[in-house]
């Protein structure tokens, strides 16, 4: 689904359709933006970011809480239409994958199941088809932040806010693990958005007697 909880805010707040507009916490609790509309990403504002710097971007940034019960709501709407057309497996309240590889025309199909999404659900969403899921995740879908994909850089955290929830818990960024996929551990890349969390961490594998 595209922008997600934003579009659902706009389906019972149509006056603010056109605004710089985001789904998220109040500045002040390390709180993150969980959605933003494309007038918000045009000045920089983006999903995962605090939303204190988010503000700072873009002082007229309208920032709205989400509402949970219409957002189920709405996610449940949308997975029982994907459902009637094939073996359905939700990743989340605004993603899951559909096997339509026994229908004849998928692509024709695709374009059916979206035009019914947007007169049901008066929703936006976008789809990918592909050969498999991962592929699907890896080429089919603008990738989400926090959505870990297949690939070189796949489990490279290098968001400070990122590193420090996957070092502390790494289910909160990853929705599969290294090792179902070949690899051996999930990498943490130092950059100008790092924490002292992991600075520690890769401190500690990098030398045996670290000094102040």
């Amino acid at each position: 689904m595209d922008a997600f909880f934003v579009n659902v805010h706009l389906l019972e707040n149509p006056e603010d359709r056109g605004k710089p507009l985001a789904v998220g916490g109040k500045p002040g609790q390390r709180s993150v933006i969980a959605s933003a509309s494309y007038e918000a990403r045009e000045l920089g504002v983006r999903s995962a970011m605090a939303s204190s710097k988010a503000l700072k971007l873009c002082p007229k940034l309208k920032l709205v809480s989400s509402n949970r019960p219409k957002i189920r709501a709405c996610s449940t709407k949308v997975m029982n239409i994907l459902s009637r057309y094939g073996v359905l497996e939700r990743m989340s309240v605004d993603e899951a994958f559909v096997d339509i590889s026994s229908q004849a025309n998928p692509p024709a199909l695709v374009k059916t199941i979206l035009k019914r999404i947007k007169d049901e659900t008066k929703l936006p969403a976008s789809a990918g088809l592909s050969t498999s899921k991962l592929v699907s995740k890896i080429t089919g879908f603008d990738v989400q932040p926090n959505k870990a994909i297949v690939g070189a850089n796949a489990f490279a955290h290098e968001a400070g806010i990122h590193q420090d929830g996957m070092l502390k818990h790494s289910g909160t960024y990853e929705i599969m693990t290294p090792e179902s996929v070949g690899l051996k551990e999930t990498k943490l890349v130092l950059g100008k958005h790092s924490g002292k969390h992991a600075f520690s961490v890769c401190l500690l594998y990098t030398s045996p007697s670290p000094r102040d």
